[in-house]
């Protein structure tokens, strides 16, 4: 093999990985199983969602649909599936903190 194939073969292997990782990372079954692995339950859309707003910090809902590719009525629609299963899951398992009565 000459030297001047080395960088080529390089770049085609961490080009392939990258490939293999865009996948797994697209993948439903792949996703169910990060998900149960830490005990949540939250959609690809919604977890998009979480971490464009970890990203970019509070962002209008217009701002959140653009950055995540979504319609704005999906994106919407994600938050507010999140946000109801946040509700329903604190409810079963803490109950909200009292208020301060300073």
């Amino acid at each position: 093999m000459a030297s001047s194939d080395r960088p080529q073969d390089d770049f085609a292997g961490i080009e392939a990985a990258l490939d293999h990782l865009l996948r797994l990372n697209a993948s439903r079954k792949v996703h169910a199983r990060r998900a149960a692995a830490v005990g949540v339950v939250i959609s690809q859309p919604g977890l998009l969602l979480l971490r464009r707003l970890d990203e970019h910090g509070e962002l209008s809902m217009g701002e959140l649909a653009r950055l995540t590719a979504m319609d704005p009525a999906a994106a919407r629609r994600a938050w507010t599936l999140r946000l109801a299963f946040r509700r329903s899951s604190w409810s079963r398992t803490t109950s909200m903190p009292a208020k301060s009565s300073r």
